[in-house]
């Protein structure tokens, strides 16, 4: 399992269980820019864990996403 952690601001959002990853430690990414692939789960489908928290706090990653 592969992890990409990318800073915003003083936030933080974590990206694991990636079979790969497609950018580098210190890279500028851009919104909608692909980071890494999913790796199964443990029933055998795609899924990414996504956690967003600030220096301190673990925060909830729904109010983060936007609707489409």
């Amino acid at each position: 399992m592969q992890v990409v952690i990318l800073q915003h601001g003083r936030y933080f959002s974590t990206y694991s269980n990636l079979s790969s990853v497609s950018v580098q430690t210190g890279q500028e990414v851009q919104t909608g820019q692909v980071i890494g692939k999913a790796a199964a789960n443990l029933d055998g489908v795609g899924a990414v864990d996504f956690y967003i928290n600030d220096e301190k706090n673990n925060l909830d990653p729904a109010k983060w996403l936007r609707r489409k």
